[in-house]
Parts: C-alpha cells; structure tokens; sequence
C-alpha cells in the first residue's frame, strides 16, 4: 500500500542529513524538504485539499517546487504542474478544465511570521487528511497534445509512478551518492520521474536556476560543475552536447524520439545509457533497454517492472513473432484515464483481454516488431501523431489554433525533412485573399496559444488543401518550404 509519499517518507527517516535538494537558490536536506513539505501541506488540507481533488504548482524551477510537489502528494492530492514557460493563455486552458482546488504561485514562508510557521511539521497521517490516501488515488495530472485541438489531462496514480521509480532506481543502481541533474520542464511527465527517482533512492536531485533552458555547452559545463551522475534526457537535446568528457556521468535515461546508432557511439562507452519508450498514459516509461551497445541496433527493449506488453493486429489478435503489429501496454503502469474525458477515455484504454479481470490495456498507436531476442524495434506510428524534441504533438491541435486566426481558413501541419526535421504549417488565407498573413504575425499568434515545441518553424500559402480520394489530407502532395517560399 504504498504511495509516493509514504516511501519519501522513509527515506527520510534512513538519511535525514543527506542533501536531497541543490540549488543556486539554496540546498535543502531530506529533513528539512520533509519539514517545509509537511506544513505546507497541512495549509493545503485546512484548504480543503485532499485525495481526488488537484491542486496547481506554478512555479520556476527551485526548491520551492519541489517542497510544492511534495506538499501537494502529501496532502493527498493530485499534483498539476503548470509551467511558467507556457503562454499565459495555455496555462488559463489547463487551469479551466483541470479545476484545481487551488494554485501555488509563490513561496510560503516558513518562519513563525507566516501563514505556515505555526503548523506542525510531522509527517501526516490520514486521520489529518480529507479521505484515506490510497495507492490507487491520482498523484499528479500530465496534459498533452490533445488530436481535439485541446489538450487531454492523463491522471497517473501513486501505484504507476511508484512502480516506475522502483524500476528505474534498480535498473540505474541510484543509490545515496548519486546526483541526478533535473532538466526536464515541469509540464513533461518526466520531471516527475526524476523527482521521485532522487528523493526515493537518497540521491541528490540538482536544479539549475530557475529560468535555464540547458543544451550544447551550457547543458556540458553543467553536468561537469554540479559533477552529475545521471541524467535523463529527450534524444533531440542529447545531440547537442559536445563531443567532451563528462567525467562523473554514470548514467543517461533517452528517450522521445528514436536514438540513432551514432548517439549510442559517442555516448554509450564508459557509462550506461539506457533507451526508454512511453506514452504519458503509461506513466514516463513502460519499456527499457539494457545498456545499450554501439556494436547493436538500438532497440525500445522490453517491459520494464511490474509492466506488460502486447504486439497485436487490427483484430487485438497477437501478430507472430517478429511480424509488425500495433503495441498495447498493460499493467501497473497505466493511467486511470483522461481528466473529464471518459468518451476518449474509453477509446484508448481498453478491457485487457490477456490480463486479469476487470484490468485494461491502453493502445499506443505506436507500431513495433520483436527481435529474435525479444527486444521491441519501433516502426512508426499508426496515426497522424508525431514526436519532436521529445513531445507528443498532435497536428490537428496546431492546425486548430491556426484556423482560429481571421486570415485563415484551412491549415494542415505536417513534419518535413531528414535529419532535422521540422514542422511545417500549409495554409489557406480567409475570404478569397491572395496570401496568408506573414509568417512572423502567424507566429505570434500560435505563441500565445501553444507551447513553444508546438508553434510551426516555416509557413506556406496553399490555393488549397490536396486531398485524397475519400477526402482526406493528402499529406504526400504537400510540397517541401522550399518549393513554395516561406
């Protein structure tokens, strides 16, 4: 019966001195991050939060977030990370449909002058808490590219995100003298693996300063100055480090995108990297590799801990081995579903016919083979769907936003071009016009919609949309940017 929570709290209890938490903004050890979570916490109860109610976090990366994150699980409520990089309108987007009891915004203070000096800073029981707190209660709420044009929230609970920090601990041997660096977005379900990742093993959890976005050599001089152990990271920002010694790194988590034979060359030897493949639904991470080897096909690899995996067909039949087939996940990491949506909800997790009653099984979209030993090779994808930078992004959802805008009346996004790939928006201008606005007003607009990954790098003015047969966008007689201009 164990949550998030409950297992900090024993680690707590094994290494109270120990820094769990370090900052340009200040250093917070396990007891004392427990100590500031704690009263937090009990203000968030005397609010009325508890179990399956949510409560927002938006703040810059600091400890202050941390305590925040951990304040809000403990209170049994489920966390809602609202990243201070989204344009204001997305974030009023997350906020109307999650409906958080409340958002933290700022940093309480903790001494007796303020609102939470007075309460106690004992762990909580659940005799001080709304309703028990249960392993089966949402920890935190995740939103995506939603195919709607609006975002989805994917509620995960403390049995999915505790089974994956067990899994990835004991699969990276993080243990009290590892230093995990912590460069995920709040927003991406990933900084909530590295988050409990650390403060469940006894490691220390490092942020850099609140606003830095880290890559090349930034991101480099960072893990040697914080001398990091292990890092988790999307493939994309990966090949941007240089090609230099990064003395204390032990270990690198990938994933997102497809990692390619020369990453695993230049960053594989000496350390152990490992290649994870997930959908937010299954929680982070439902497959992982062994440690991968320049001299071998980089592969997904297999189910990670308490996790299962279907290869099925059109007819939810299982596909022969190494034939293609469609992935469903199964298992302790699949989300109870989407926030407000049981209609998709429905669709996408289905009754697991394989596994135990009453258990289902969500459909990835994702297309897979096993290798002759058992590792999944990904194929691509069954649907418009794609990933860039490590982010699930839904086309329809930026061809939406775009439609919204008075000078357009049909736009298709598609992903163009080898290597670097990109988005590319085609669209067709409003009421018989000549042209499309200007890219750069375009831009604009789609920035004070969408997060940053999802606005389109090149426009293009189309007559019209190229359809099939049936009707449908004929994405393969979209022609690249380069044959149309900007």
């Amino acid at each position: 019966m164990d949550t998030l929570p409950s297992l900090f709290e024993a680690q707590v209890a094994r290494t109270p001195a120990a820094t769990a938490v370090e900052s340009p903004l200040g250093t917070l050890t396990y007891a004392g991050l427990n100590a500031r979570a704690n009263r937090l916490a009990r203000h968030l109860v005397r609010l009325g939060a508890g179990p399956e109610d949510r409560v927002g976090v938006e703040l810059p990366r600091s400890p202050a977030a941390v305590v925040a994150m951990l304040a809000v699980l403990k209170c049994g409520a489920a966390y809602l990370p609202l990243d201070l990089a989204l344009p204001p309108a997305r974030r009023e987007t997350l906020i109307r449909d999650a409906a958080p009891l409340t958002v933290i915004r700022h940093d309480l203070p903790q001494d007796d002058a303020g609102p939470l000096g007075s309460l106690p800073d004992g762990d909580l029981v659940d005799e001080e808490r709304a309703r028990p707190l249960r392993p089966a209660h949402p920890a935190y709420v995740i939103y995506t590219s939603g195919s709607t044009g609006t975002p989805k929230g994917v509620v995960v609970p403390h049995s999915a995100i505790v089974n994956l920090a067990r899994d990835h601990i004991r699969r990276t041997r993080l243990d009290g003298t590892g230093r995990v660096l912590h460069i995920v977005a709040p927003g991406f379900d990933p900084a909530v693996a590295n988050v409990a990742m650390a403060l469940l093993s006894g490691a220390t959890l490092i942020l850099p300063g609140p606003y830095d976005r880290l890559s090349g050599e930034d991101l480099a001089d960072a893990l040697c100055l914080t001398a990091a152990t292990c890092l988790q990271i999307p493939t994309a920002l990966l090949a941007t480090l240089p090609d230099e010694d990064l003395p204390t790194l032990r270990t690198l988590i990938v994933g997102g995108e497809r990692v390619s034979p020369e990453l695993v060359s230049r960053f594989a030897p000496g350390r152990q990297m490992i290649n994870a493949y997930g959908p937010t639904e299954t929680t982070v991470a439902a497959t992982a590799c062994d440690p991968l080897d320049p001299a071998r096909p980089p592969s997904i690899g297999r189910p990670i801990d308490g996790v299962r995996v279907y290869v099925l067909d059109g007819r939810l039949r299982p596909v022969p081995p190494g034939a293609e087939g469609e992935l469903y996940i199964a298992g302790a990491g699949v989300a109870r579903g989407y926030l407000n949506q049981p209609g998709l909800t429905a669709l996408r997790f289905l009754p697991d016919p394989f596994g135990p009653p009453g258990e289902r099984m969500y459909r990835t979209g994702d297309l897979v083979k096993a290798g002759p030993d058992g590792d999944l090779m990904f194929l691509g994808r069954t649907d418009e769907q794609i990933k860039l930078h490590g982010n699930r992004i839904e086309p329809a959802e930026i061809s939406a936003a775009l439609e919204r805008h008075d000078g357009i009346a049909q736009a298709a996004v598609v992903l163009k071009g080898e290597g670097q790939p990109r988005l590319v928006a085609y669209v067709v201008p409003a009421g018989g016009r000549a042209a499309a606005p200007a890219g750069t007003e375009l831009r604009r607009h789609l920035a004070g919609i969408l997060p940053a990954g999802m606005v389109p790098a090149e426009f293009v003015t189309m007559e019209a949309l190229p359809l099939t047969p049936n009707g449908k966008l004929d994405s393969r007689a979209l022609p690249y940017p380069a044959a149309s201009g900007r």
